[in-house]
Formats: structure tokens, sequence, C-alpha cells
């Protein structure tokens, strides 16, 4: 049985003959589960990218441009009864929407699982998803990037293959990058022009003619290729673009992500970031904006499409693709990743107050004071990103103000002494993508006092700290940062002797409590 729909075209005009010019090896990368792959033999569903669907098929061969099917037809007579019949046909790929078998969704366009259960229907999918291109008449056509060549642009839509010259394209959008037509030109710049044999060579064709003397800022390369190993490979481009640019002689400068500049930029325009121009100024002052997408281009391969956006303009003004084997870039198949060993020192000032309870004769006694931390986390990820391991620390503040209520104390600072921390313990680290950081440590402590003749430890305390930071990558495995750290400790010293001087004379005590709170800005270097 066979049901049909009527028929809805999305694109309200089509120009270009189908097939006309020869393509260049430039396609969209097909899905896993594509139609090529659909199992034969097994009974499917079938939808058309028009709506029409059909059931009770038998898919019996599959080629580069059609389905072969078996339909079965079912009819009821009353001489007969219920009784059926097959035919064959075939199906052209390129106005199939998806084949329903096993269990499981196959289609020729760029669609997830997660694709698969939002749409029901192609042109629903189309104008969510799609491509387009718009053309000198205004006529907005919608579809799915296929091929292209130099002279043109090919579009899988509603019924089949549609070529479009470039010359008669006044925008587009392609794999979801706008390309808006050039200045003076009306020729659209599509964002996987004519391809190039390597990364650094792609990179070199893609600068602006007027690149001379300009800025860049080289932002992060997106991985879409679904393959989370190509993760160390992105991060690794991006670097790699840094070092080349700085090798020919152009100013650059590491940026964080190209969304967040441009956005900057379109609200100055706008007017809504009037009175902070100046700080805008520090944030996108580059020229022009590099940025890339990392795909899948084969079983060994990647294809990088390389952007360049004016930071002027907020328009791509030139685009090339690259084909680069799975390891080049990244020697280090863990490299700008957190896995296994980890080390971290961290280094920084800070401020520091100690609470002394139940010392005789005091209601309250403190001290407080400005002081160094040093620290060193190494351990392993449990998973990516996760880091457990062992943290050891020490903080001090040397000669720190005293004070006490009531306040009888003959001396108001701790003049050649030093009073410190050290702690160690369990401690765990989560990284984000973007490489921010929370470690958690808790342990144990030990109190030191020092002054010129002796150096005194206690050893029967608690300690927790928490450091919230971020760091940056230097290196495939070294990275540096900033942190700020909270540490928190409290230790009974019931076998140190308390000697404080006041106006009624000494008093001493054996048995009492100390707690204190520290706050460190401290710098970072790690190891993965």
């Amino acid at each position: 049985m066979r049901l049909f729909a009527p028929t809805l075209l999305i694109s309200a005009a089509i120009f270009g003959a189908s097939g006309s010019g020869q393509q260049k090896s430039i396609h969209r990368t097909l899905p896993t589960d594509h139609l090529g792959t659909v199992p034969v033999g097994v009974e499917a569903g079938i939808r058309m990218r028009d709506s029409r669907v059909y059931t009770q098929v038998r898919v019996t061969a599959i080629d580069d441009h059609f389905l072969h099917l078996v339909i079965r037809e079912d009819s009821f007579t009353l001489a007969y009864g219920l009784h059926h019949q097959e035919r064959t046909e075939k199906l052209p790929r390129s106005r199939v929407f998806r084949v329903y078998a096993a269990g499981l969704f196959y289609t020729d366009l760029p669609m997830t699982s997660e694709d698969h259960i939002a749409f029901d229907h192609y042109v629903d999918f189309a104008l969510e998803r799609g491509d387009y291109i718009l053309i000198h008449d205004g006529t907005r056509n919608i579809g799915f990037f296929h091929s292209e060549s130099e002279r043109e642009i090919a579009l899988s839509m509603t019924d089949g293959l549609h070529s479009f010259s470039r010359d008669a394209i006044r925008g587009c959008r392609i794999k979801g990058i706008t390309c808006p037509a050039t200045e003076g030109a009306g020729v659209a710049v599509v964002a996987s022009a004519k391809g190039a044999r390597n990364f650094t060579e792609a990179l070199e064709a893609t600068l602006p003619v007027d690149a001379k003397g300009k800025s860049f800022g080289v932002s992060a390369f997106q991985n879409m290729s679904g393959n989370k190993t190509a993760d160390a490979m992105a991060a690794s481009l991006k670097s790699k673009a840094v070092a080349h640019l700085t090798a020919l002689g152009y100013r650059v400068a590491d940026r964080e992500t190209l969304p967040s500049v441009l956005k900057e930029k379109q609200l100055s325009q706008q007017g809504v970031l009037a009175g902070s121009d100046k700080a805008l100024d520090q944030t996108a002052q580059n020229d022009f904006i590099i940025s890339g997408n990392l795909e899948s281009g084969g079983s060994d391969n990647y294809q990088v499409v390389i952007n360049v956006v004016s930071t002027r303009s907020l328009a791509v003004v030139s685009s090339k693709i690259a084909q680069v084997e799975a390891t080049e870039g990244a020697s280090n198949p863990d490299a700008y990743r957190h896995n296994g060993f980890h080390a971290s020192f961290l280094l920084g000032p800070g401020f520091s107050t100690y609470n002394v309870s139940g010392v005789q004769g005091f209601d309250t006694l403190s001290l407080s004071g400005t002081g160094l931390m040093v620290q060193f986390r190494g351990g392993f990820a449990i998973e990516e990103s996760l880091i457990l391991g062992l943290s050891i620390g020490s903080s001090f503040s040397r000669e720190p103000s005293i004070s006490a209520t009531p306040d009888t104390l003959t001396e108001k600072r701790l003049t050649g002494r030093t009073l410190g921390l050290s702690t160690w313990g369990p401690s765990l680290t989560y990284y984000s993508q973007k490489n921010y950081f929370a470690s958690l440590m808790v342990g144990a402590a030990t109190a030191i006092y020092t002054d010129k003749q002796q150096e005194i430890s206690v050893n029967n305390g608690f300690a927790t700290s928490l450091a919230l930071g971020r760091e940056w990558w230097q290196s495939e495995n070294f990275a540096m940062g900033i942190s700020f750290n909270i540490i928190y400790s409290y230790i009974a010293l019931t076998d140190l002797e308390l000697l404080l001087k006041t106006t009624n004379g000494d008093v001493k005590d054996t048995n009492f409590a100390m707690s204190q709170l520290s706050f460190f800005l401290a710098f970072s270097v790690s190891y993965r």
C-alpha cells in the first residue's frame, strides 16, 4: 500500500539546471547511517522530501543515485478476498527524506538521532537546520549544501540537486555560516571556497589581500566532527595558527571565542555599549578574527574550514578549506586535555586571620596579617577533566598584628616572629571545557610558630581549602593560570604553652584552640 501527501516545495522558484558544471570533490560529509547503509531485504517505511510515504517496502539494491524497491500493494475482492501483489520501483536518493528499517533511521541529510525525534517532515528540518542561497531576484532557495566548483554551488533540495552560479548569488548560509556579498562585486563569499593542501597553506591563502600591517585575533577552532578525540586537534590548530601568523610577522592575539568579540562589537555599533567603548577597544582591537571548524573528512582525515571575519563589518571576508591528517597538529593524543597524571604548583600573596579561644583572662584574642601561600597538587584523572589527588601546602604570616578584649596587651605586633600553617590531604579538581577549575581539599593541619630561638609545630588540627580559577594552555601539556584560594583550619593547642605580656603581668595558658581563615590570590603552573 502506498500513501501520498500533497507536495510542498520549499523555494518559490528554482534557478540553474541540476547537474550543470563539473563539481569538485568537496561534499558535505554523510551521516554514519546514510541511505547507502540501509539493510537490504528488510521491510521498511520511506518518507520522501515532498511528504509522500511508502510502506510495506523492501530495499533490494542501493547505488549512488537510486534506492531499488519492491513495493507490496494489498487489495480486497469478493471473488478472491484479501490478496497482494508486488511491483518494483526505484527512488532517487536525492528526493528521499529518510528510511526507517530494523528500528533505525537512515538518511543522506546531516541529521542526528535527536533530529529524527524532533522532525517528522523534511520541510520542518530544512527550514530549521538547512542551508540557503539568495539570488539576485530575491528568491531564497532552501536545501542542504551538496558540492561546489569554482563557478557553482549545488544544493540538495526538495526535488533533487540544483546548481547555482556564483555570479547570481546575492547571499547565502552554507553549513551554518552566513556568507554576505563581497564589497562591490555582488558575488557571495562561500564558506567552503577553494580548498588547499595543508593547514598553514590554507591559512595563508585565507588572509585578506590588504592584510599587511593589520592585526589578527585567533579564536577557538570548533570540533564539529562528532569525534571527541579530535578536541585536542582543534585546540592544537588554534595554537598552530597563532604561531604561524606570528612567524609571518603579523600582530597576533589569542582570542577566547569569536561570538563574544563580535557580540560586543555589534552592541557597540548599536549604541548599547555607549560609555564603555574604551574597554571594548581593548577586547576587540584586532582588525580581523580567525576561527574555524574541524569536520570529518574520511577515515584518517579531517576537513578544516578556516574563516576570516572583519571586526568592522562583522562579515566573513575570506574562507578556505584544508585537508589534514588525524595526527597533524597534535602529535600527543592527550594534548590540551586533562588526562592521566596531573601536577600543579601555586604561589601567591594573601591575608590571614587567626582567632584564639579559651585563653584565660581574655574574651577575644586574634592575630592578622599579610602573608604568602605555596601549594602543590598532584594526582591522576579518574575521568577526563576530573582529577583525584593529594594536596600539600603552607601559608605564613610574618609579624602579624595582635589584638584582644579586654585590651591589656603590651605589644600589638609579634615582631620578629612568624605564624604559619601547613596542610595536607586528598583533593578533587574539576576543569571545565574553557579551563576554568575548582579544587577542594579536606585534610589535616599543622600550626607552625617561629621566632629567633625556636620553631614549634603542633599537628592535631583539621583543614580544608577551596580554589576557584582559570588556566590558559601554553603548550600541549603545560598551562598557567590564576586562582582565588580560601583556607580554613582549626587546631586544639593543648601541648603548647602560650605566653602573653599584659599590663597586669604575664598570662600563661596551655589549653586553648586556634582557628584560621585565609584568602590568597595565587598564580599557578600546571602539567596536563
